[in-house]
């Protein structure tokens, strides 16, 4: 697995946890270059290949119950909401009456420290180095780019593909970076839950986004924003 992975896996973590309250055991489809890293860094979900769930469940938008499972049709939040779309972070706490702030309740990722350390060794990265954190890359498998420009002389340290390590395994690269430069994608929600305090420049997912409408209501730290 990439350094990418699906924001809403971070984003809505609460929302499971708010059926396992209930005691739902929680299905949980996702790519399948994602199980892995996805269940070690939440071990209270059950994840599982999105291959292997019926395709014609993924176009269901409403909350009912279809062959013994409640659906949970999360990524239709806006359609059922009927709300524009850059709501839909925040509808899909709404559609369950839950308060979206409450997003970080459950969002912290069990770390795998050796897997962190790791990381930093093939990167050739050692405690205390200075380098500039850059990710250019977006998209579901991480398909998409764009141009970052950076104008100190620190090392760049690009997120890149790294087979067997995944965006969760990035925690230390991420925490120990000088500046962090990053286009606005699953990594904002990561950035939200760590205790940074260095410089952060976000940028707009351009063309696909145009501002930072969708999640800048979500914002605690003061980014440096690139739109």
């Amino acid at each position: 697995m990439g350094a990418g992975l699906n924001g809403d896996i971070i984003w809505s973590q609460s929302i499971a946890h708010h059926f396992i309250e209930q005691g739902y055991h929680v299905l949980w489809p996702v790519k399948p270059h994602y199980v892995d890293a996805c269940q070690r860094a939440y071990p209270k979900i059950c994840f599982i290949s999105d291959v292997a769930i019926k395709p014609e469940y993924f176009n269901i938008k409403e909350k009912i119950e279809v062959d013994g499972m409640l659906i949970a049709p999360i990524r239709w939040s806006d359609t059922y909401m009927k709300r524009p779309y850059k709501e839909v972070m925040r509808n899909k706490y709404d559609m369950y009456d839950l308060d979206w702030h409450t997003w970080k309740n459950h969002a912290m990722w069990k770390m795998d420290d050796k897997r962190a350390a790791s990381l930093m060794q093939i990167l050739g990265i050692k405690y205390g180095d200075k380098y500039n954190l850059v990710n250019k890359r977006f998209g579901t498998y991480a398909e998409k780019n764009i141009d970052i420009q950076i104008s100190n002389d620190y090392r760049n340290i690009e997120m890149i593909e790294v087979p067997g390590y995944s965006l969760f395994d990035w925690t230390l690269v991420i925490s120990g970076a000088i500046e962090i430069h990053t286009v606005s994608t699953a990594i904002l929600f990561m950035l939200e839950m760590l205790p940074l305090n260095q410089p952060i420049h976000l940028y707009c997912r351009k063309p696909v986004e145009q501002n930072f409408s969708f999640v800048d209501y979500i914002f605690t730290k003061p980014y440096i924003l690139h739109e």
